[in-house]
């Protein structure tokens, strides 16, 4: 598993809250349906694809 703060060099801030209007209760991910239907076909991981975009985040909006 990859951890936010080995990438960006920060630890988060967590301040528990009751659920807001707009909350997403449960959410479960599947791609099945997209890779039996539209033949999609992951080329990078979770744990390549968070460092790149984090990379490009920083690059993007200059944050050094």
């Amino acid at each position: 598993m990859i951890h936010s703060s080995s990438v960006i060099d920060n630890k988060a801030k967590i301040e528990y809250m009751d659920i807001q209007p707009g909350d997403v209760e449960k959410t479960i991910a599947n791609i099945d349906y997209s890779i039996s239907k539209l033949n999609y076909k992951p080329k990078i991981t979770i744990q390549e694809g968070i460092p790149k975009f984090i990379e490009w985040y920083k690059s993007y909006h200059k944050i050094p």
